[in-house]
């Protein structure tokens, strides 16, 4: 029967209920589970693998340079590039493991086939690191221009471009289709994605909460070591919400897919706001540059210097002559009291010392 209404609310392009999202995501899950696990431990262990060999190399250049700056200054520049290069090649390739085993866990939850080779889905994720790299400058730009009309519009294009990433993955869209295919899916059902998007952020937080409090509650009450045992578990349950968090996301993008089958929306508003933004933006950037070079001339030429009387002059350079000279603490009083006018000093004199 629930089933039934379902599909019913499928086929007038409605979305199903959030209830049905939450228990299909977990049934997606658990149907990949072997395969997702196996190949998100795979590049754990490849991932850590590269970051020690980034460090072991940083290690090793760093001791080269070291040797080399005590021999001759032509070896040590040559290390110096070396180390350089060494350090963006190793960031370059942990940043490009790290995509596959994004992209493959999308793939592997998309397609929902509990036999699906590990290899297989690697050599499938390769072939979209560069559109999503692509996609990703293209959304950055288009969100920091929103940044500076009341930030507002970059909230919105951020929500409008969620599902960018999804359509070229299962969808092979190339950059820009997949921002307008993300924008046609998310614009003509809003109010429903964004509450089941909601959804799932308030359960999210919910279990942050919940392991927060008990992770300070076993700390005053029960010791350390039950609080690293706290640790340990809830370390593994944000992995495992992070996995369900994923498959919640694919889930509700398939059924978005049912609802509108096919379609793109025009990038034409969100640009043109984008490109406002960053005019203004820039202007802004430029009056705060000019306005910070002016200061720094006018501090540099003298003309920020507080102008004082002569009087005033007087008083400071005294300052100056005594704690230059022997300016001793119980001193202070006295200074102060020779400081002020005779109505001040009547005006600090406490009721006790008039009585």
């Amino acid at each position: 029967m629930e089933n039934e209404k379902v599909q019913k609310n499928t086929a007038k392009g409605a979305l199903p209920p959030i209830k049905e999202l939450f228990t299909e995501s977990f049934h997606l899950l658990k149907n990949v589970f072997a395969p997702f696990i196996v190949f998100n431990i795979l590049f754990i262990i490849i991932t850590a693998a590269a970051v020690i060999m980034m460090l072991a190399g940083l290690f090793l250049l760093g001791i080269g340079m070291g040797i080399t700056g005590q021999l001759q200054q032509g070896s040590s520049l040559v290390i110096n590039y070396g180390f350089v290069i060494g350090v963006i090649i190793l960031f370059v390739l942990v940043s490009i493991i790290s995509a596959i085993g994004q992209i493959g866990s999308v793939i592997i939850l998309y397609d929902a086939n509990p036999k699906i080779g590990v290899f297989s889905v690697i050599k499938r994720s390769a072939k979209y690191i560069i559109p999503l790299i692509l996609m990703g400058i293209v959304t950055t730009f288009l969100v920091i221009g929103g940044i500076f009309i009341f930030i507002i519009p970059a909230i919105i294009f951020s929500i409008l471009f969620t599902l960018s990433y999804f359509s070229v993955i299962t969808e092979n869209k190339g950059p820009i289709s997949a921002l307008k295919r993300s924008v046609f899916l998310v614009k003509n059902n809003f109010t429903a994605f964004f509450l089941r998007i909601l959804a799932l952020w308030g359960v999210m937080i919910l279990i942050s909460m919940v392991f927060s409090f008990l992770i300070g509650w076993s700390t005053e009450g029960m010791g350390e070591g039950v609080a690293v045992l706290f640790s340990i578990f809830n370390f593994v349950v944000q992995i495992l919400a992070s996995w369900y968090a994923m498959a919640y996301t694919t889930t509700l993008f398939k059924q978005l897919q049912k609802v509108s089958p096919a379609g793109e929306s025009s990038l034409k508003v969100i640009v043109v706001l984008s490109v406002v933004g960053w005019v203004i933006g820039i202007a802004i950037g430029y009056f705060a540059f000019n306005g910070i070079v002016k200061l720094i001339e006018l501090q540099q030429s003298g003309e920020l210097e507080n102008q004082l009387t002569p009087s005033e002059q007087e008083e400071l350079d005294k300052i100056f002559q005594e704690i230059d000279g022997d300016f001793k603490i119980e001193d202070i009083d006295q200074y102060m009291e020779d400081s002020l006018t005779p109505t001040q000093v009547e005006t600090s004199t406490s009721p006790a010392e008039t009585i």
